[in-house]
């Protein structure tokens, strides 16, 4: 070792630390022109189409150093294509130190693939998905070799170190100089899926980019094929550099969170060239016996964490391609098995959210019909599998959830909001999870999705007034129906509530004139309570009778706050504009919030007659309501006229305000009056005096003989108190006639006391026309009044029911002692009295 060292150190070499020149330290290599130098050697850009690539690799050869190269990856679907920046030596016992950036689908992260290979031998890799877009911007990629370590880093992140173990017979890379290389080709057999996917030529060509190379290396002479310095030569130290602590965790945090292959963990490589007799590897449009939902299944649930990764970019590339009648739902379910288990096995954050963004993005990215149906199968069974769920892994399937819930809003609103697949998408989420009619123990599954459903919508909003009555219809039905308790209860608090407090807010905001913040939950939510009438959807709901008894106070207490915060925002006078989005196109819907009521409108007409000023702060005062004695005696006075001026047939003209209101019903028009009749105990007793007034001057202009020839009428029961009264007349008889022919006093007063033969029978001249006498069903005789046999309420000719009495079977014993004769004595009697 002392001798390979002296002899390092008397070689001859050059050193070299400066920001590099792509002209002068660079050759294009191949691709025909698709490799070209920009800005005056700054920038060099390399360029793949279906024709050919391009590469281009360096004049100097490198033994040891740190260099630096900034790099911008290709855009958008890149799938198939592979970006390699690497040190090569030349010959069949070659060493090499790779970076390489395997292209992918569109939204889905790159790989970066590293490897070191010694005399010729590699099968040392290492992958990690990049925690950034590297097709947004630069990123810097860096290779730190020295004698002891290979260490591999970005954006000065360590995420590789490769040692020297030489002492324990494993060969590390430090004699031959190495050359830097570049190249951007097409490798779709093997670069992404293992060659599932293919490369889209429709994107070509495809651009990746190259900036700021720095090298702080060696370079050897060529005499002297090895070099090396000391420490204080070089400047940056590069040559006895290691990982300190902090590099070291930050390495171990790399590895822990992105790293997907280890090839000291992980025995089955994932990433080299396939076998076409995979069956997950080829890809057919229609289902077949060579790919089948069982056959996905079993690959989505390995244990490998490569197989995993393999099995998700099939099952995407192949369903994307699946007409909907090619996809069964038992398939749909074994698939889904599969892909339980498979994020079950996902157990790193960051890769958590990955794949729960990639299976979700599915339910947006496949026609409507089979999305509903993927939807529909996760919600199947996620529910099935909750149980089984420990309390470790809850949090990852709470991120599943929300993230499926999303993503079927974005489908939604990619539609246009389409009423018919809005109404499938909410049936979906209505069956099969808030009022799922399985026996499984997933109530998490409802209560997490009434929880977020906001929260994952509410940029999303505003949507329109008539999808916002499907999206929210549900979730009432589930305040109806449901006996779940807790989940009501997560429906009330976590979205209607919220909607009646973002209302208030918005409200208490705009009549203190105070700026409403765009986009802000009041704005959205708010707009949404004010502009709807939400009130009345409970109040319907909570009067509905298939409404559970135990949920109507959750409705009605809805209702009442809705409707005082409606009956507010028409007190403030406050205008609420609110902008949906129809289809793409702007519309403007003004919820007219100014109502007013009768009382309102004529202040507002007083007050332009008078002075203008005064229209809001004036109240018109209302009449003095008169005391019940003056109304009791003006409406004495009008029905006596009334009676005076009718003929013998007393037939009651519609003149009185009863009549006037029931004419003015039956015409289906309400006539405004200024006084409205309440049926209380005191009209009703009235009307009984006034109506038996009448019947005693029937006796008195026609006689007894006359009335006796009428016929009787049944009339309505009214319910009167009981009172004791003076008689009209000390000799009235009792059909109500009087022996002196002299006028009837002012004063009323009874006949008899109170019985139903006087209440039910009415016996003028002639009866009175049916619809003066009506009267609220309510109002029912009291007391003594309800005779056994007579039904409350208006009275009706019915013939009374006879009761069948069921024969009665006796026995032979009774039936012969009722068969006995009497006796001798009874019959001696009989006959005797019989002869008298």
């Amino acid at each position: 070792m002392k001798g390979l060292l002296f002899a390092i150190l008397t070689c001859s070499f050059w050193i070299i630390a400066q920001a590099g020149n792509f002209y002068q330290d660079f050759d294009t290599t191949w691709g025909d022109g698709r490799a070209k130098i920009l800005d005056n050697g700054q920038r060099l850009t390399l360029t793949l189409d279906k024709t050919s690539g391009s590469g281009f690799q360096s004049k100097n050869e490198y033994l040891f150093g740190k260099l630096d190269m900034q790099i911008k990856l290709v855009p958008g679907n890149s799938a198939g294509t592979v970006t390699a920046y690497y040190l090569s030596s030349q010959g069949p016992t070659h060493d090499e130190i790779d970076f390489e950036f395997l292209g992918n689908l569109s939204g889905d992260p790159y790989t970066l693939h590293t490897n070191v290979f010694t005399q010729g031998k590699g099968n040392r890799e290492m992958q990690f998905k990049l925690w950034f877009d590297p097709t947004k911007e630069f990123h810097t990629y860096s290779i730190l070799w020295n004698p002891r370590h290979v260490i591999f880093m970005v954006d000065g992140t360590p995420i590789r170190d490769f040692k020297n173990l030489e002492s324990r017979g494993i060969a590390f890379p430090k004699n031959q100089p190495m050359k830097i290389y570049s190249s951007l080709w097409n490798a779709d057999d093997w670069a992404t899926i293992g060659g599932a996917i293919k490369t889209d030529w429709s994107n070509a060509p495809f651009l990746a980019s190259y900036k700021n190379f720095n090298a702080d290396a060696c370079v050897p002479a060529s005499n002297a094929p090895n070099c090396a310095l000391n420490a204080a030569t070089s400047k940056n130290g590069w040559l006895n550099q290691e990982l300190d602590s902090t590099g070291q965790e930050r390495m171990k945090w790399v590895q822990q969170n992105y790293m997907i292959y280890n090839y000291c963990t992980d025995l089955k490589r994932g990433f080299s060239r396939p076998s076409r007799k995979d069956p997950l590897l080829v890809v057919a449009a229609p289902m077949d016996a060579l790919l089948t939902g069982a056959i996905i299944a079993k690959r989505l649930a390995s244990c490998n964490r490569v197989a995993r990764e393999r099995a998700v970019r099939a099952f995407s590339s192949w369903i994307c391609r699946q007409p909907n009648d090619a996809v069964t739902d038992a398939d749909l379910i074994k698939v889904w098995k599969g892909l339980f288990y498979c994020f079950w096995h996902a157990d790193k954050l960051p890769v958590q959210a990955e794949l729960a963004g990639r299976l979700a993005a599915l339910v947006e990215t496949l026609p409507p019909p089979l999305a509903f149906r993927y939807f529909e199968a996760f919600l199947v069974t996620i529910r099935r599998e909750w149980g089984g769920i420990d309390f470790l892994r809850l949090d990852k399937f709470y991120l599943l959830i929300r993230k499926f819930l999303r993503h079927a809003f974005l489908l939604l609103r990619k539609k246009g909001w389409d009423p018919d697949l809005v109404s499938r998408m909410m049936g979906i989420l209505l069956e099969k999870s808030l009022l799922a009619a399985d026996n499984y123990l997933a109530n998490g599954v409802k209560y997490h999705l009434s929880e977020a459903f906001l929260d994952e919508t509410n940029d999303l909003l505003p949507f329109l007034v008539d999808t916002l009555d499907l999206v929210l219809k549900p979730f009432i039905l589930v305040l109806e129906k449901s006996a779940d308790r807790i989940l009501v209860n997560k429906i009330k608090i976590n979205m209607f509530d919220r909607f009646l407090e973002n209302g208030r807010k918005l409200l208490n905001l705009m009549k203190a004139g105070s700026q409403v913040e765009l986009n802000t939950e009041e704005e959205k939510l708010g707009k949404i309570t004010l502009s709807l009438a939400l009130s009345k959807m409970f109040f319907d709901a909570a009067s509905a009778l298939e409404t559970l008894q135990a949920n109507r106070k959750i409705l009605f207490n809805l209702h009442e706050g809705f409707l005082k915060l409606e009956n507010d925002l028409e007190k403030s006078g406050v205008h609420i504009s609110a902008e949906f989005l129809d289809n793409g196109c702007s519309q403007d819907v003004s919820s007219t919030v100014v109502i007013e009521s009768t009382e309102q409108a004529e202040i507002k007409n007083e007050g332009i007659e008078g002075n203008p000023d005064d229209k809001q702060s004036k109240k018109r005062k209302k009449p003095k309501a008169s005391s019940d004695a003056d109304q009791r005696k003006k409406k004495k006075t009008d029905k006596m006229k009334s009676l005076d001026s009718v003929s013998e047939s007393y037939v009651v003209e519609p003149s009185s305000e009863v009549d006037v209101v029931n004419a003015g019903i039956q015409n289906g028009d309400m006539m405004e009056t200024h006084e409205t009749i309440d049926f209380n105990e005191s009209v009703i007793s009235n009307l009984q005096r006034q109506f038996e007034k009448a019947a005693a001057e029937a006796d008195i202009l026609n006689g007894s003989d006359q009335m006796s020839a009428s016929p009787t009428t049944p009339i309505a029961k009214i319910a009167v108190k009981k009172r004791r009264t003076k008689a009209i007349s000390a000799g009235a008889n009792e059909n109500g006639s009087s022996p002196n022919s002299g006028s009837i006093t002012g004063k009323s007063g009874k006949k008899v006391r109170f019985s139903m033969k006087s209440n039910l029978v009415w016996k003028p001249n002639s009866p009175l026309p049916p619809q003066s006498l009506r009267l609220p069903p309510s109002v029912t005789p009291k007391g003594s009044a309800l005779k056994k046999g007579v039904p409350p309420g208006p009275i009706k000719e019915t013939s009374s029911k006879v009761k069948k009495m069921k024969a009665k079977t006796s026995s032979v014993k009774k039936i012969r002692i009722a068969v006995k004769s009497p006796s001798a004595i009874k019959r001696l009697r009989k006959l005797q009295s019989r002869s008298v």
